[in-house]
């Protein structure tokens, strides 16, 4: 077992209790770091399973990737890091996370799409991304070319 110091997008972000590099891999301590993201680790249907939650994207832990050491709950950085759009590194005694958001495409968790409005595939009828405002809706889109 290996305590990490922990980076976050560059800047030093001590958390106690310390992330730990055990086997090979990653362990955060939960609640602490998922704060310092600004997500939230919440167990789901008031039972023992956790999830962590940013905005609308949650992601369930199962039970098993989940460890209690001295009273802490960690889980493993792989469960839910890329899901949250999280890259790191763990190298010597330091643990590099970085949010991506520089170098993605698209829309981030909460980021609104821009307003744009286009007929309706199958009546022709204008519609707007505005029309959807406040309710959950996927836009499909191709192209044929």
């Amino acid at each position: 077992m290996r305590v990490l110091k922990l980076y976050l997008d560059g800047r030093p972000a001590p958390l106690t209790p310390a992330p730990r590099l055990e086997n090979g891999e990653v362990l955060i301590p939960l609640h602490t770091f998922c704060e310092a993201v600004g997500a939230e680790a919440k167990a789901l249907d008031g039972g023992g399973q956790l999830a962590v939650c940013k905005g609308d994207l949650c992601i369930p832990l199962k039970q098993a990737e989940t460890v209690s050491i001295d009273g802490v709950v960690y889980a493993p950085l792989t469960a839910f890091g890329e899901p949250l759009g999280l890259r790191w590194q763990a190298e010597g005694d330091s643990l590099r996370v970085t949010s991506g958001a520089g170098d993605r495409t698209g829309l981030g968790i909460g980021e609104r799409p821009p307003d744009f409005t286009l007929p309706d595939l199958y009546t022709g009828e204008p519609v707007s991304v505005s029309d959807y405002r406040g309710r959950k809706a996927v836009f499909y889109m191709w192209a044929s070319w």
